[in-house]
Parts: structure tokens; C-alpha cells; sequence
């Protein structure tokens, strides 16, 4: 079975992240007039502004990188969206 999360990025200027208070263990997104709930074990926050697939890889590049940076000379983080499309960031 695939584990499927919700990302939420926590630094957005644009959400208010909040505890749900109806609802025990979910958490509330509100984004202007519009308030979404979801259980807290199925979502991740990350260290970002927005979600995008640019993002996205620069994020994991940089995680990746950091852990492994005695292991390799190089890393390049290839994040596809749809066929055709895709971010790529390396260093």
C-alpha cells in the first residue's frame, strides 16, 4: 500500500496553519475565505514557501547533499510533475 501525504508548506505567507479546534488530531488550513482540515498524521510540513515541483527538488537536493556530501562530488535531483515535464536542480 503507498503511503500518500499532504505537503504543506509551512513558511507560506499565504496560509494560517492552525490545530483543528472541532476536530481532534487534524489540523486546519486556512487560505483566505477557504478553511481545510485534515488528520495530522496525514499531512507533512516542510521548510517551504510554496510547493512546486522546483521546490520540491531544490529541497531534496539540499537534504540529500548535506547527508551524503563525503560520498559523492556531485548530486542532481530530478522531480517529474507530468510526462514531459519535470525540475531538475543539481550542484
Amino acid at each position: 500500500m503507498v503511503d500518500e501525504k499532504i505537503l504543506i508548506p509551512k513558511n507560506s505567507s499565504f496560509l494560517k496553519i492552525s490545530s483543528s479546534p472541532h476536530y481532534k488530531n487534524h489540523v486546519l488550513i486556512r487560505y483566505d475565505e477557504r478553511h481545510y482540515v485534515f488528520p495530522e498524521d496525514e499531512v507533512v510540513f516542510l521548510p517551504l514557501s510554496n510547493i512546486t515541483a522546483e521546490a520540491l527538488a531544490r529541497h531534496f537536493w539540499e537534504n540529500l547533499s548535506t547527508r551524503f556530501k563525503n560520498d559523492f562530488t556531485k548530486i542532481a535531483v530530478s522531480l517529474r510533475e507530468t510526462a514531459g515535464q519535470a525540475a531538475v536542480f543539481s550542484g
